[in-house]
This record gives structure tokens, sequence and C-alpha cells, in this order.
């Protein structure tokens, strides 16, 4: 959990002293589905309409976008497997636009080549059984 949601939830007006974050005002006890909170909010809120599920690819792809490295999110994410975590983080053309000029000016692209593949010349004889 990130320090803004730690804030949101030391924050969170209760009106008891109840050992629940989110608990039904009728009963006290926890709610029965995280999931019938989302639709409610989803229909209160007017956002169109998607699945819980779609906040993990959300999360991946965000994570992704901000630089985390994708075996920080199958972590994050508890994937058994990169690939798995590969379906969840979609990369957008403006974050591979970026990648792409995050070359320029790096100490590898100043002579416009990301290793040594110029070939090596021998000027004397010892230099040329050193390059064998």
């Amino acid at each position: 959990m990130n320090e803004a949601a730690l804030g949101v939830l030391k924050h969170l007006k209760r009106d008891d002293a109840g050992i629940y974050v989110f608990a039904d005002p009728k009963t006290g006890k926890p709610f029965g589905s995280v999931k019938t909170a989302f639709l409610t909010a989803l229909k209160k809120s007017k956002i169109p309409p998607l699945r819980f599920h779609d906040l993990r690819h959300t999360f991946a792809t965000r994570l992704v976008a901000t630089g985390v490295d994708l075996l920080t999110v199958k972590e994050l994410l508890g994937h058994s497997n990169i690939s798995m975590t590969m379906r969840y983080a979609h990369p957008s053309q403006e974050n591979m636009r970026r990648a792409v000029v995050s070359l320029i000016g790096s100490p590898a692209s100043r002579d416009g080549h990301q290793m040594d593949t110029k070939p090596q010349m021998a000027t004397t004889a010892s230099d040329a059984k050193s390059l064998n």
C-alpha cells in the first residue's frame, strides 16, 4: 500500500471504535462483497461499465508507464511467471516513444552505437594474435 492510500485510510471518519475499515453502518460487520460496492460506486459516479478485474490491468499498466520493471510488477501482482504479467501491462504509444527518446543523449548513443561494432584493425603482429 502506498502512502496516499494509507493516508486516506487513516483519515476516514469512524463513527465507532469498530475494527473494520469498511463496515455496514447497520450491522458494524464487514461488507459481504467488494464487487457489490464497486458496482454501486460505478453507477453513482456514472463511470462506464468495467470489470473489477480491470483494475489489475490498470495497476500493471500504470506501474510500467512510470518505469517500474516487469519483474517488480510480476511480484506485486503475484504472478508465477513473467508471461502472465505481460498480458496485464499494456504499453502505450507514448510510453514506447519515450523509451526510444530516452536513448538520445545517453552515453551509449554518443557515437550512434549501443556497443562497439566497429571492426578492429591490427597494427602489429602481436595485435593480430590478440584479435584471433
